[in-house]
């Protein structure tokens, strides 16, 4: 019979669900930390010498270029669905909600400012800056059409 192992941390001494661990070359097939405790000494480390963290990331990236594209663009994919949720789902102006048409707008008219004081360059940089500023209320969803007039014409058709 074979014997059941108690997944317990050797870090924090805290006996936690195997889900917990990351996949490694124990007995039980997972590492002796536990995820949270990974995460923590992950982070002490890149704090000592942020350099010499960018640059494995970096020669990571360069030895793994596709799998590293693929990352990337499911990462922006998912902040993007969360920030089309923070926002409604929707245009604020004709309340389409096709996701593939929303995009995010700045309400005052200020983007080009704003990118440039917040040195926000690349098409998803907007959607990190607004998750990691907690949604502010200078941005809204428009559609593509709607922010198109908007930019073209100062108005959408809709609000005419």
């Amino acid at each position: 019979m074979k014997e059941k192992i108690i997944p317990r941390c050797s870090r924090c001494k805290k006996v936690k669900r195997i889900v917990d661990f990351h996949k490694g070359g124990l007995k039980n097939g997972r590492n002796c930390w536990c995820k949270k405790c990974v995460s923590l000494f992950y982070q002490l480390k890149r704090k000592e010498d942020p350099q010499k963290f960018r640059d494995r990331q970096k020669q990571w990236r360069m030895k793994n270029l596709e799998k590293s594209k693929i990352l990337s663009r499911r990462s922006q994919q998912k902040v993007r669905l969360l920030i089309l949720k923070a926002y409604g789902n929707k245009c604020v102006c004709c309340g389409e909600r096709e996701e593939k048409f929303l995009h995010l707008d700045h309400v005052n008219n200020d983007g080009v400012k704003h990118r440039k004081k917040n040195n926000l360059h690349g098409g998803s940089a907007l959607y990190y800056y607004a998750k990691r500023n907690n949604y502010p209320k200078n941005l809204q969803l428009l559609c593509a059409n709607c922010n198109l007039a908007k930019g073209h014409y100062g108005k959408c058709p809709h609000k005419s």
